[in-house]
């Protein structure tokens, strides 16, 4: 045998045990619930973590998981803040499916993955402010595509990834150092993302950037606070309500909240952004429920008014912060703890969240309305001054005179 023949054996040898290798690491680890087996571990469970690959390790959730009884989705808002492992829940089958800016169309892929492989009692969505009404397409900015949500041509290349890749084993290593660490990751194996690294600077401080564009607000706006909804992304809403009445899955939809300043203006009559939206979405759900037995009723809340609780003053200074509010856009895991509350009928522990949230039907959307405008005055006139005052200094020229 030639040297040169010597030297390619070798090296065939070589990279085979290096990928063999590689294939049982990630088996073993398998980092993002994507490769279940009897090879992987039950140890490493609470140390694997997806926030690197958030969506595809949303769907190792569903993959991995024995039985879904419960399912949370949404975008960031619901993966943030509305908990799986809440006790009030009295049961160990429920999980967050929500990613971060995963609006509808990815809403309803990671709803169509769960339904085909569990059948849950109860499904929770959570509807972003102005998406129905957007254009906007959030498969593009994230990690949609390289997920199991993707496109069907990419099957074969996604699961060659998820045992040979070099992404993979780098997670794969990242969990193994974590469990060596006894460090617990962001996003815990129930989907919440339960931990966030520590921010360089105060609340106040990072509200500032965002006003300043430094940081991206969670949902783009484009100008658009009170458009039609798109006819697609409708189809796409009336398509889950139709699924969930035929699989006999209970629905609940709700409209997220937002900080009262996103939307306040000083001077100008009470602002109900998307309120053409909301009112198309109760007009869906009400002649959607009019075709179903009582027991298959869809109900609709909406948390998107100017409740006290969405009129949380801002920090007082760089050590103070928000009592209920991560930012303009993500609510503390506490208001998120009402809001299933609310929904669900469990008891308030939160005595300021009594009356938070409404539930949309024709009959109430109008007496939404009023309340709506009421609270908007109520802060603009009051509270809302300050924090008024606040943006008009960080944010030169904002027309609040």
């Amino acid at each position: 045998m030639s040297a040169v023949s010597r030297y390619l054996r070798g090296l065939s040898v070589a990279l085979g045990s290096a990928l063999l290798g590689c294939i049982l690491i990630n088996l073993w680890v398998d980092p993002w619930r994507v490769t279940p087996t009897p090879l992987s571990s039950e140890t490493l469970e609470p140390y694997r973590d997806i926030s690197s690959q958030i969506r595809t390790g949303k769907c190792g959730l569903v993959r991995s998981a024995s039985s879904i009884g419960v399912a949370l989705i949404g975008s960031s808002r619901v993966a943030n803040g509305l908990d799986p492992l809440d006790p009030r829940w009295a049961r160990d089958d429920v999980y967050n499916l929500a990613c971060p800016a995963g609006f509808i169309y990815e809403t309803d892929a990671m709803f169509r993955y769960l339904v085909e492989r569990h059948q849950p009692e109860l499904v929770i969505i959570g509807i972003d402010p102005g998406d129905l009404s957007s254009d906007f397409d959030s498969r593009v900015v994230g990690d949609y595509a390289a997920s199991p949500l993707g496109p069907e041509r990419l099957a074969l290349d996604r699961q060659i990834r998820y045992l040979t890749g070099v992404s993979t084993l780098e997670a794969s290593i990242q969990t193994l150092h974590r469990k060596s660490a006894g460090q617990l990751p962001q996003y815990d194996s129930r989907g919440l993302r339960r931990r966030r690294p520590p921010l360089p600077f105060s609340q106040l401080e990072f509200l500032a950037r965002a006003l300043e564009g430094e940081k991206m607000f969670d949902f783009p706006e484009a100008g658009r606070l009170d458009g039609a909804l798109l006819p697609e992304k409708a189809e796409l809403l009336a398509g889950i309500i139709t699924t969930c009445r035929e699989r006999d899955i209970r629905l609940i939809l709700f409209i997220h909240p937002e900080h009262a300043l996103v939307h306040a203006r000083a001077d100008s009559p009470p602002l109900l952004p998307y309120s053409a939206e909301r009112r198309a979405i109760t007009e869906i759900v009400a002649g959607m429920n009019q075709d179903a037995p009582t027991d298959q009723h869809v109900d609709l809340w909406d948390f998107g008014d100017f409740h006290p609780i969405n009129c949380d003053p801002l920090p007082a200074d760089e050590q103070d912060r928000m009592k209920y509010w991560l930012d303009f856009n993500h609510f503390t895991l506490e208001i998120g703890g009402v809001m299933l509350a609310r929904m669900l009928g469990w008891p308030v522990e939160l005595e300021i969240g009594e009356d938070y949230g409404t539930r949309l039907t024709p009959d109430t959307f109008d007496s939404w309305v009023e309340r709506s405008k009421q609270g908007y005055r109520r802060y603009v006139e009051g509270p809302g001054r300050d924090d008024l005052a606040w943006r008009r200094r960080v944010v030169k020229g904002t027309d609040d005179e």
